[in-house]
């Protein structure tokens, strides 16, 4: 009798072993599928993202913390001249910062002041991340240009 009880238990076991991986399998290829449906949708119309949808895949990505996401995103729209190159490069920085990649973060904040010497969010966020990588030469400097362009105001 105990020997039935551990041949059915066995027999279950294996029945649901095998069920697990096959619902595993059939799990990762719908997943696949939709992720093919849903970017053969986006993918024909990518040259004409307007500002709506990219503000909401900032947020997506920002929320989510997919900055390799966002970061192909953002160059993407360098390579297109979606948008416009200024917030886009601060966006890079600013991915890029969230990383740790701080050598990549303050060039893509110095191309962001390459086109605009000016722009207080970008001196702000390259005051915030030579603050945060200690490099206090440079943050004087910085906040020298911060107070200049304030007192020019």
């Amino acid at each position: 009798m105990l020997n039935n009880f551990i041949l059915f238990y066995l027999y279950l076991s294996i029945i649901l072993l095998f069920l697990s991986i096959l619902s595993y399998l059939i799990t990762i290829e719908f997943l696949y599928l939709f992720y093919i449906i849903f970017f053969s949708k986006i993918n024909y119309n990518l040259s004409e993202i307007n500002e709506e949808a990219f503000i909401y895949f900032v947020n997506l990505y920002t929320k989510r913390k997919e900055w390799f996401l966002f970061i192909s995103m953002l160059e993407f729209c360098i390579n297109k001249k979606i948008f416009s190159l200024i917030t886009t490069y601060n966006n890079l920085g600013y991915c890029y910062n969230s990383l740790s990649y701080l050598e990549l973060a303050e060039h893509y904040y110095c191309n962001a002041l390459f086109f605009d010497q000016k722009n207080r969010l970008t001196l702000h966020n390259l005051s915030q991340l030579y603050k945060k990588g200690n490099n206090y030469t440079q943050l004087s400097i910085i906040n020298n240009m911060i107070e200049s362009i304030k007192n020019k105001d």
